[in-house]
């Protein structure tokens, strides 16, 4: 794979990214985690892609490495067609940082509190040569009014303690936005917020990505918000993707047992298999040898334990799973 070139319309792309990581006690045995294994995935302008899976499936491990907050150990990032990590091998620089930027999951977490709002927008507007300090406070005053916060001028004055959740993570989106990115992390941007505006904030994405023309990878555990905004979902387990398709089909007709189970937990879904009781807590504890999912699936069979499966395509779609390869495609 290392001569192919990116896809042609590819904004950002992952290509077999992996991360592994390091685990155990201090003075007991270390074993290694593998939070990103071969994960390739390509962002186009304008839309956005759902990417989908449990806490600890390696989702917000993805998101760092995107965001170029930690190194991979293996793999490429292409922006605009370009090697990231030839054109910059250890740190990413204004230029990366002024394409793609990450919208952390804790919006109490992601903002200083000893500062005020216009000192997290200003900052970026002039590091980035955004604005002037002649016209920053005017420009931070727009930003404000682009992700709902008015009267601007009253929301400006405030500190972090002095905001909702739904405000911080407004303001944490307004600076994001202040450096006119191409790329939008969403790494879990409602799951610490109130029911009731978590909609707000998923329309307000949603706004940004038709204005702007952004690229959006949404992360998230909810296959609901993935299918309300994004074209296509791609779920992820122990660090691998497992099952990719357009959003209305892995909803409508999941295949994996994982994706499945995901959706099991969404009120009002309908699917063929009405009988599937399990959740994700169900199954055995032993660890697999072959399908990492093997211990918690209603449908795993000797193989599944015994081999790790393969991407198969079918209908369109990628599907990992041993259901759907050849050993038992005339079973299904």
């Amino acid at each position: 794979m290392t001569g192919r070139q990116p896809e042609a319309r590819c904004l950002l792309e992952a290509r077999d990214l992996s991360k592994t990581y390091e685990a155990g006690a201090l003075f007991g045995a270390k074993r290694k985690v593998v939070a990103a294994d071969r994960v390739s995935f390509c962002l186009n302008r304008g839309e956005a892609i759902g990417l989908v899976g449990e806490s600890g499936s390696g989702k917000s491990t993805i998101a760092r490495l995107l965001a170029r907050l930690e190194p991979p150990d293996g793999g490429k990032i292409f922006l605009e067609g370009i090697d990231v990590f030839e054109r910059e091998r250890r740190h990413a620089s204004l230029w990366y940082r002024h394409k793609v930027q990450l919208i952390f999951q804790d919006p109490f977490a992601s903002l200083n509190p000893v500062h005020t709002v216009a000192h997290h927008l200003i900052r970026p507007l002039l590091r980035h040569k955004r604005s002037t300090r002649a016209s920053a406070w005017q420009d931070a005053l727009d930003l404000l009014r682009t992700v709902g916060l008015e009267p601007a001028e009253e929301f400006i004055r405030r500190y972090p303690a002095e905001l909702s959740g739904g405000q911080r993570q407004r303001v944490a989106i307004a600076r994001a936005l202040a450096v006119d990115p191409d790329v939008l992390i969403a790494d879990e941007p409602t799951s610490m917020l109130d029911v009731s505006i978590r909609m707000e904030i998923l329309n307000l994405i949603e706004g940004l990505i038709d204005e702007r023309k952004l690229a959006v990878l949404l992360i998230t555990h909810d296959l609901a918000s993935a299918r309300y905004l994004a074209r296509q979902i791609l779920v992820l387990l122990q660090g691998r993707i497992v099952e990719s398709a357009a959003s209305d089909v892995i909803v409508s007709n999941p295949f994996h047992p994982y994706t499945r189970a995901l959706l099991s937990s969404i009120a009002k879904v309908e699917y063929d298999e009405a009988d599937f009781r399990h959740s994700l807590e169900v199954g055995r504890e032993e660890e697999s040898r072959g399908c990492p999912f093997a211990p918690r699936c209603p449908e795993a069979f000797d193989l599944c334990w015994e081999e790790d499966p393969v991407v198969v395509d079918l209908e369109g779609r990628g599907v990992r799973c041993h259901l759907y390869t050849t050993h038992k495609v005339g079973e299904c």
